[in-house]
């Protein structure tokens, strides 16, 4: 699903739990991700922590870098390295919520499938409008494929607590509704 991040991907924003390890400091060896000596992200990545570490270089043009100032610097950290194209928040949870809540965030793309996961970190903590957009069938057999099952593609538009300069019916508007 990767792929479908567009051409104009510059850069990604993950969470240490995305990126994985376990919580707190990075061990004597530490944790090199779940993807292998390849990720499949060939760009940049800035993972937030608590914990400082030194970059990670990986085949395919990878490098993850490791930023403990916080959400809103892993972001202005990748725009520059994206140099104008896009910036894709990977995840997690906790991650995508402190973009929100900072107005970071232009579109939230969800790619909603049936698989079970167990324990998690909601999502849905800020004031969001939801707005669903069902996939073409040739795209929803494409991905049921990869997955293994029905999928379904939700778009979010960040509607923030206070924000009064857009009304609902203008943010349902913009977002093509």
């Amino acid at each position: 699903m990767l792929e479908d991040a567009g051409a104009n991907l510059g850069a990604y924003v993950m969470g240490r739990n995305m990126f994985g390890g376990g919580p707190g400091p990075w061990t004597d060896e530490p944790w090199n991700g779940w993807w292998g000596g390849n990720p499949p992200f060939h760009l940049p990545v800035f993972v937030v922590t608590h914990h400082a570490r030194q970059p990670l270089v990986c085949d395919g043009g990878t490098t993850f870098t490791f930023v403990t100032d916080g959400a809103e610097a892993a972001v202005a950290q990748a725009r520059e390295a994206a140099a104008g194209r896009d910036v894709m928040i990977a995840g997690g949870s906790t991650v995508a919520r402190q973009c929100l809540a900072a107005g970071l965030v232009d579109e939230l793309r969800l790619d909603l499938v049936p698989v079970l996961l167990g324990d998690g970190v909601r999502l849905d903590e800020t004031h969001l409008i939801l707005i669903l957009e069902f996939p073409s069938a040739e795209d929803a057999d494409r991905v049921a494929r990869e997955v293994g099952g029905p999928w379904m593609r939700a778009h979010i538009t960040p509607l923030l607590a206070g924000d009064t300069d857009r009304s609902l019916a203008e943010v349902i508007a913009s977002a093509g509704a």
